[in-house]
């Protein structure tokens, strides 16, 4: 990397706080804000071995100008990118792919198999995102897709290792948030690139007892067996650095992920409490309900002190879609 280190934690946000400067960690990854919604909301992270440099994940359209300007923050020149790792093709993470490349001549784009396809041909993605979002927060926080030309796309397959710079990254195909999500090793450096499938761990919810994650079940593909084994096969590479998009490092891997299995075991009861309940908006506004006095009852016992207005403030769209998601793996379960 060719900024020194600086402080090696992500500062606290709050709603209403600035955006943070884009650093160098003491692991030596990079962490941009991509302002997606609010800073604080979405990590990209930069990676640079010898004469390779990556960027995992770049934010919907939105974030485009702002990933690019910190890479020049950090005194790097976005020409020199050669690698951007997409964990999913979720539109927060990768929505931006086709509007950025034209700043990264050198780059080609990593994506799972399942994908690659929507990367390049992303009209059923924009529309399905559409249909979870609505039209007017979709042209809000995404905007029209560009497609990806299909020479710059590399199609990963699970366990595959990638020679990037002096180093190998390995790649892990990760289901339970979505089909398409893969993870990123770094195993010389013992780090971790998860993605969605280690939850969600936004910074203001940090206290003296350390991380805080809570599940993402966004629709349309959550699957909580998938989930859980995806946490069980990363914990097992003991990651010496463990980051999210959500919002980069996580402190104590295993304890965390302890919590997050519990979560998912909470979720599917609170899923199955409201299974005979008929499916619409009003079962999803129950599971949003119970799923907020869950979250909240966790972050109280984690000793969070911040006020409940800003407590669901900062889960609110989450917990949305988390909502969402139990609901659509609840009509996938039920019977025809």
């Amino acid at each position: 990397m060719n900024a020194s280190p600086v402080d090696p934690d992500v500062p606290l946000l709050l709603p209403g706080e600035e955006e943070p400067t884009p650093l160098v960690d003491a692991f030596g990854v990079g962490i941009l804000d991509a302002h997606h919604v609010r800073s604080g909301v979405l990590a990209c992270h930069v990676l640079s071995s010898g004469r390779d440099l990556a960027l995992v994940d770049v934010g919907p359209n939105p974030s485009v100008p702002h990933v690019l300007a910190g890479l020049r923050r950090l005194g790097l020149d976005p020409a020199a990118v050669t690698h951007l790792f997409v964990t999913h093709v979720h539109l927060d993470h990768a929505g931006g792919v086709g509007r950025i490349l034209p700043e990264l001549p050198r780059a080609r784009v990593y994506v799972h198999p399942a994908g690659a396809r929507h990367l390049a041909h992303p009209a059923r993605l924009e529309q399905a995102t559409r249909e979870v979002y609505g039209d007017a927060l979709y042209e809000r926080y995404f905007g029209p897709l560009v497609p990806v030309p299909e020479e710059r796309l590399v199609s990963v397959a699970d366990d595959e290792r990638l020679p990037f710079g002096t180093t190998t990254l390995r790649v892990l195909h990760t289901l339970g948030h979505a089909r398409h999500h893969y993870c990123l090793h770094d195993e010389e450096a013992g780090t971790l690139f998860a993605g969605d499938n280690f939850g969600i761990a936004y910074r203001a919810f940090v206290t003296e007892r350390g991380s805080f994650a809570f599940p993402s079940t966004t629709p349309t593909q959550f699957d909580p067996e998938e989930a859980r084994a995806s946490l069980e096969r990363l914990l097992a590479l003991a990651p010496r650095a463990l980051y999210v998009a959500h919002y980069s490092r996580i402190d104590e891997p295993e304890r965390v992920a302890g919590a997050l299995a519990a979560d998912l075991e909470a979720y599917v009861t609170l899923a199955h409490e409201n299974a005979s309940e008929e499916a619409g908006p009003a079962r999803v506004a129950r599971l949003r309900t119970a799923l907020a006095a869950h979250t909240r009852t966790r972050l109280r016992a984690h000793r969070c002190a911040l006020a409940e207005e800003t407590i669901d403030a900062l889960l609110a769209a989450d917990l949305e879609l988390n909502a969402l998601g139990l609901e659509h793996w609840l009509a996938r379960r039920a019977p025809a």
